[in-house]
């Protein structure tokens, strides 16, 4: 089965549950929210993505919504295991 985590980068909930669901054999990508000089701890075979810094971030709501359309390509492209990736604009 395919997870996918959006969280904050290394959020100790999800990285705990990102790990068990690794275990099962369960193909897993971990979608972090930019934060300033902040990155997703690297886990064997997790698919790492960071949602692009954009200049709306301060506005709570409206970057949620814009993130969908970046979220929706992210997951249409294939990740390589335990490399960052950032989608551009």
């Amino acid at each position: 089965m395919k997870i996918g985590f959006l969280h904050q980068p290394n959020d100790p909930y999800t990285f705990t549950r990102i790990k068990y669901f690794l275990s099962k054999g369960h193909d897993v990508i971990s979608i972090s929210f930019p934060k300033s000089n902040q990155k997703q701890k690297p886990i064997n075979k997790l698919k790492i993505v960071c949602l692009p810094n954009l200049f709306f971030n301060k506005i709570f709501l409206l970057k949620r919504v814009m993130y969908i359309w970046h979220i929706y390509k992210i997951t249409k492209i294939n990740i390589s295991p335990g490399k960052h990736s950032k989608y551009p604009l």
